[in-house]
This record gives C-alpha cells, sequence and structure tokens, in this order.
C-alpha cells in the first residue's frame, strides 16, 4: 500500500510539474535592435514554431519540419543550437530567442 500511494503522489507531482507535456507555438520576430544585415534571416526565422516539452528536453519545430532537441539548463529554461543559431526557451514566459550571435542578430517571440 505504501509503495502504491509513493507513485501516486509521484505521478501527481509530474502531472502538475509547470514544464512536462507542455505544447504551444511561438511566433518570432526580429528584435528590434537588430541591425539591417539581419533581415536575411527573417525568412527562416520570423515565423510561427511549435514547442513540446518533455522533462529533460524540449523539441523546437520550424514550419518547414526541421527539429531541434532543447536540453534544460534550469527549472523552465531550455537551450539548444542549431547550425549556427543558439535557441533560449522560458517555460513560465512561453517565450523563444534565437540569436546568430556571431552577427549580432536575434529573433524574439512569445507564445501565440
Amino acid at each position: 500500500m505504501r509503495i502504491a500511494t509513493a507513485l501516486f503522489f509521484v505521478s501527481i507531482a509530474v502531472a502538475a510539474s509547470p514544464a512536462f507535456g507542455q505544447t504551444f507555438e511561438v511566433k518570432l520576430a526580429p528584435s528590434p535592435k537588430n541591425r539591417g544585415a539581419c533581415s536575411s534571416g527573417d525568412s527562416e526565422l520570423a515565423v510561427t514554431f511549435a514547442i513540446a516539452i518533455s522533462g529533460d528536453s524540449a523539441s523546437v519545430t520550424s514550419r518547414n519540419g526541421i527539429t531541434t532537441i532543447y536540453k534544460k539548463v534550469r527549472d523552465g529554461v531550455y537551450e539548444g543550437t542549431f547550425r549556427n543559431l543558439t535557441g533560449t526557451l522560458v517555460v513560465a514566459e512561453r517565450s523563444l530567442r534565437v540569436e546568430q550571435r556571431n552577427a549580432g542578430c536575434a529573433w524574439e517571440g512569445k507564445a501565440i
């Protein structure tokens, strides 16, 4: 009986976790701080991305079906890289920021 009770409480804790099993979409837009040269990335990055969070990882899928797996770096925050881009996903804010650091360009947005 104790094991069943313990498993019940663990399953409630996992289900109640704010990040576990969330899915949402984020529409990115160019950062207002971007320089003119950054606009070349707008066609690929200023779009809607599908986000799915599961435990210690999150998948971020672009409109053309490319999925990048983000890893949990601390509670509610995930990071990932794809080519020369680095992304940060903040679950509590339901926000995504993607940066091309070597060029000083960024795209950011919140859940729609």
